[in-house]
């Protein structure tokens, strides 16, 4: 993704976020989708993020997943 990019809306055949898809994409501030796994360091350094899903169609997340991400 785009360091600049500012909100994702993922399609839904997008289910498996990737190891360090969105990492250090320190504009990022909303993701949006129904994925069911989400890798290793996938939103790791975004500093900005304030809105993304979190639901219980989710089965693993990544080990430090959020990091640097304020709570």
């Amino acid at each position: 993704a785009g360091k600049n990019v500012k909100s994702v809306v993922l399609s839904d055949y997008i289910t498996v976020l990737p190891d360090g898809a969105f990492k250090d994409c320190t504009q990022l501030e909303e993701v949006s989708g129904y994925y069911t796994k989400i890798g290793s360091e996938a939103f790791s350094g975004c500093t900005a993020l304030k809105k993304y899903n979190v639901t219980p169609s989710i089965t693993e997340i990544g080990e430090d997943a959020f990091a640097g991400v304020d709570e």
